[in-house]
């Protein structure tokens, strides 16, 4: 088979008009749109092989790492075989924060949390979890896009 023709699966609850779209131009078939018990984007009849989530933002990620509703989504992320954690934002953006947060400065005034501590549950996910951690600023999609080739070139090795 070749990647165009495979359909990218975007869950249903991602952000609307952030998400990413993958068809003809990105080398695939076409995105289609449901709801995915874990992460926001797979390949139809992977599931159980990839896992990409996706975060937006550095806001996004700083409420996450204090939620026990995203430490169970890295616990399901441990039972797929490759899972990834896509930050489109760069490793500046998290140790400046919250000045570097694209939000008015009376929410920035009103966070309570720190780089370091966002760093340092990161670190802990990192440790205790197997997904991968990817800072890739403004070119997530392009990175999404590299992981979904490698994993069909993986597992359908009769393309080579």
């Amino acid at each position: 088979m070749k990647t165009e023709d495979f359909v990218i699966l975007r869950d249903s609850r991602e952000q609307r008009g952030h998400g990413w779209n993958f068809g003809r131009k990105d080398g695939f078939n076409s995105t289609k749109v449901q709801c995915l018990k874990t992460g926001d984007y797979t390949i139809e009849g992977y599931e159980d092989i990839l896992c990409i989530e996706r975060k937006g933002s550095i806001v996004e990620i700083a409420g996450n790492v204090t939620q026990k509703r995203f430490e169970n989504e890295l616990e399901r992320m441990c039972s797929i075989e490759h899972s990834f954690i896509i930050c489109e934002f760069d490793f500046y953006e998290l140790m400046t924060f919250p000045n570097s947060a694209k939000v008015a400065w009376s929410v920035k005034k009103s966070f309570k949390i720190t780089p370091t501590f966002i760093m340092k549950r990161i670190n802990e996910f990192q440790l205790n979890y197997p997904a991968k951690w990817l800072f890739t600023g403004a070119y997530g999609q392009q990175v999404a896009n590299s992981i979904i080739k490698r994993i069909i070139e993986k597992y359908e090795p009769a393309q080579k």
